[in-house]
């Protein structure tokens, strides 16, 4: 099954960009007011799998996200590269921790100052240990929503 476009959004306003449009490039966070000229490429699609799992596919390049080294690039959709296969873990507040399927580790965006770091224009993505119980956690929360 193949979700309507969404956004994927952290708290601190760092939405999931295609920055560079090539293949095997970096995964970014943009504010969604720097990423409007980007069009669709911070727009994406969930493609649903039996074992839980989904591609996380870009409606602009038409490349999925991609566990790479301590980060994320976008290549094209491989059903047998599992580095592009995620987990989908909900919180009590509607959001998701994300965990890559090959490396067991979730997407983050390092937060320090929530509300002044809303007013960043990029930010940075890595992967990471996700979380343990009662630890500070608005770095791997991740909202899913329509597409803004």
């Amino acid at each position: 099954m193949v979700s309507d476009f969404v956004t994927i959004m952290n708290p601190n306003g760092a939405s999931l960009t295609i920055w560079a449009l090539n293949p095997g490039n970096w995964i970014w966070g943009y504010s969604l007011f720097a990423s409007r000229p980007f069009g669709d490429a911070r727009a994406w699609q969930l493609i649903e799998f039996p074992n839980n799992t989904v591609m996380i596919k870009n409606a602009k390049t038409f490349t999925c996200l991609n566990a790479y080294r301590n980060g994320i690039v976008h290549y094209p959709c491989d059903q047998t590269n599992f580095a592009q296969f995620w987990r989908l873990y909900p919180m009590t507040n509607g959001a998701y921790q994300i965990q890559n399927f090959a490396t067991q580790q979730c997407i983050q965006t390092p937060v320090s100052n929530v509300m002044e770091e809303f007013n960043l224009s990029f930010y940075n993505i890595y992967l990471t240990d996700c979380l343990k119980e009662k630890e500070k956690n608005l770095d791997r929360q991740w909202y899913i929503g329509a597409p803004i």
